[in-house]
């Protein structure tokens, strides 16, 4: 589960309206976070949050990985300052 503080979380009604403040979550799987402005693949390792979900249940394989939650506007551009990268080991 993840949200964000000072920033409405909701899902996309219309792709091409960008609404300041607002967006939704996407996460990448095992690849870094993307600079500001560029637009988040709708393909993995990228997972889309598009109906304003803050929650995924996730398998993992064994070994290191990282998880880049990074916020996009409704046209999936990425917004300056809203990612964090998390990386942990699966034994």
């Amino acid at each position: 589960m993840f949200g964000a503080e000072n920033f409405v979380i909701e899902p996309i009604t219309d792709p091409l309206t960008v609404r300041q403040g607002a967006g939704h979550h996407h996460i990448g799987i095992d690849t870094d976070c993307l600079p500001a402005g560029e637009v988040i693949p709708q393909a993995a390792p990228w997972v889309h949050f598009g109906t304003g979900s803050d929650m995924i249940e996730m398998q993992f394989e064994p070994g290191p990985h990282r998880v880049c939650l990074q916020i996009g506007d409704g046209e999936h551009r990425t917004i300056e300052g809203l990612n964090a990268m998390v990386s942990f080991t699966v034994e």
